[in-house]
């Protein structure tokens, strides 16, 4: 009787061992991004509340970037190939490149609440083939920083709204030379992109992302506009010596830039470094036959689901679970995205401080168009020859958009015609 007992006290604790190994054994892989350090914390500290939640489950949280001139989205198609794919997936305009490669999330969108509250045109964006294929949690929009000590030195105050013809003549006021050499070494303002050219009209794509919709005269003269700023036409406005994105940044930081187009992402950088006042607008307000246009640009920031996950029901659990409002606003608090919920955008990301005009964000918003990236087929504005030589001014906008957009076209009937459709 004794060794009846022992055995089934015996047998009872390896079955316990065997079944907290097994449930050990149950790992989700989380790759994410950008390995800012705060973003790296605050996602370490999700996956093990989650851990917390869910015993026995293991979520391996990767930012898959280790070296110089690796890239993201290489590394996951790496990992796809090798069958060590990621389960959940952070991405930003890739996530066109892995639209074959998702899951689709509809029904998430039914059962979360959170993620119904998402604005609705930003959903409609995130849809391949009829299906959610990613859930848009936050966008970078893109505004204006201005130097506000720059602008109050050259008599001026940035208006409730402008337009173009306002922007212009007040850069033109805030470019300077400060050490009488005869060349400015203040300038009113650069870009740090030019796509946002393409979305003064609408977006980018038909609703069946068959055809480029930039042949219009709203998004010609947007673009005929932004070639004569960036080309001199308006003699000492533009920064044409910036040439990147980085330059521009670091001139505004320096202050020898008094105003950059660039995206919310870094209101956490501005804030630490910069050493004068400073405030955003909105993009200024393209005038055309006395209507008013506005454009932007926006990158989205997505998490999506592999669809050969060997645990959907889990990775759509952990989904859900970072989907949650306090943590989508412990996201938003970095100040490194716009919420895509009311909610949070209201109780999180327009409490911080700084910068003032922090709605110009929010508002930009309701402006919300596709651009060129968001689709399968890969498009690169900065890849077309054409496009270079309107912003160039080689080429004027009446003849270089059609062109372009029979050249955008082209590339996409090849991309279908190898999909059969």
């Amino acid at each position: 009787m004794r060794y009846s007992k022992m055995l089934l006290i015996f047998c009872a604790l390896m079955l316990f061992v065997s079944f907290t190994a097994m449930a050990a054994d149950t790992k989700l892989t989380w790759y994410h991004c950008c390995g800012q350090k705060e973003r790296v914390e605050l996602f370490n500290a999700w996956a093990r509340e989650f851990e917390a939640q869910n015993p026995g489950v293991k979520v391996d949280a990767i930012y898959p970037v280790t070296a110089a001139g690796e890239v993201y989205y290489d590394k996951i198609a790496v990992a796809i190939a090798s069958d060590m794919a990621p389960d959940v997936i952070w991405a930003g305009h890739g996530v066109w490149g892995l639209a074959d490669q998702l899951m689709p999330l509809d029904d998430l969108y039914k059962s979360n609440s959170m993620i119904r509250e998402i604005v609705p045109n930003m959903l409609d964006n995130h849809r391949w083939q009829g299906n959610l294929i990613a859930i848009p949690f936050g966008v970078n929009t893109h505004a204006f920083y201005y130097n506000k000590d720059a602008l109050a030195a050259s008599g001026q105050v940035m208006p409730k709204d402008w337009s173009w013809d306002q922007a212009i003549p007040m850069t033109q006021r805030l470019t300077s030379d400060t050490n009488g050499d005869g060349v400015p070494d203040v300038w009113g303002m650069a870009f740090t992109e030019t796509a946002h050219v393409l979305n003064y009209e609408g977006n980018v794509y038909t609703p069946d992302l068959r055809k480029v919709t930039i042949d219009n005269p709203v998004t010609i003269a947007g673009f005929q506009m932004t070639a004569d700023i960036m080309t001199d036409r308006y003699s000492n406005c533009y920064n044409r010596a910036a040439g990147t994105a980085a330059n521009a940044f670091n001139g505004f930081l320096s202050g020898t830039l008094a105003m950059m187009s660039r995206g919310v992402f870094d209101i956490p950088t501005v804030t630490k470094s910069a050493s004068f006042d400073w405030d955003v607008a909105m993009f200024p307000k393209l005038v055309v036959n006395g209507r008013d246009y506005r454009s932007s640009y926006f990158s989205q920031e997505t998490w999506a689901i592999y669809k050969g996950t060997k645990d959907p029901a889990l990775a759509k659990k952990f989904l859900s679970f970072i989907m949650q409002k306090e943590h989508m606003g412990q996201f938003a608090k970095l100040g490194a995205v716009v919420p895509t919920q009311a909610s949070v955008a209201v109780n999180y990301f327009l409490n911080m401080n700084k910068p003032a005009n922090i709605k110009a964000f929010t508002d930009t918003l309701y402006w919300y168009k596709n651009s060129e990236r968001n689709h399968p087929a890969s498009l690169r504005i900065d890849s077309f020859t054409t496009f270079k030589d309107i912003m160039a001014g080689r080429i004027p906008a009446s003849t270089g958009v059609p062109e372009l957009a029979r050249q955008m076209n082209a590339v996409l009937d090849d991309y279908w015609a190898s999909r059969g459709k």
